[in-house]
């Protein structure tokens, strides 16, 4: 019983230092609202190309005349809260000049139409 005891006052403190901000949720990086999670491993089987084509369409509407794209990767959305789970893909760009920008693709609901989302620098 007092390991029980022990592992549930452990718990209640780390829960406490988490709530308040004194230890770090996530080592994410977040770039225009997305947690950037795990690089995605794709296969030649896999749906990577149509997501890449897909976001970098988005990334140009949202942003229209960005620096030209040097690097684009796709990551699995790091979940930093405690919502129900990661919703899309992440394609994480980097730029000509230095910056770095993100957006979603994925599917809406129960839709099988693939889609950007959005959420914006």
């Amino acid at each position: 019983m007092p390991r029980l005891t022990a592992a549930l006052g452990l718990a209640a403190l780390t829960a406490a230092l988490l709530g308040c901000g004194l230890l770090p949720k996530s080592a994410a990086a977040v770039v225009d609202g997305w947690a950037i999670g795990p690089l995605v491993e794709c296969r030649p089987d896999d749906r990577c190309p149509e997501l890449l084509a897909t976001a970098v369409a988005g990334l140009a509407r949202r942003d229209p005349g960005n620096a030209a794209i040097v690097r684009a990767t796709l990551h699995r959305e790091a979940v930093l809260s405690t919502r129900s789970g990661a919703c899309c893909t992440v394609a994480r760009f980097e730029l000509a000049d230095g910056t770095v920008r993100a957006i979603g693709v994925g599917y809406r609901g129960i839709s099988r139409e693939l889609t950007v989302i959005d959420r914006g620098p």
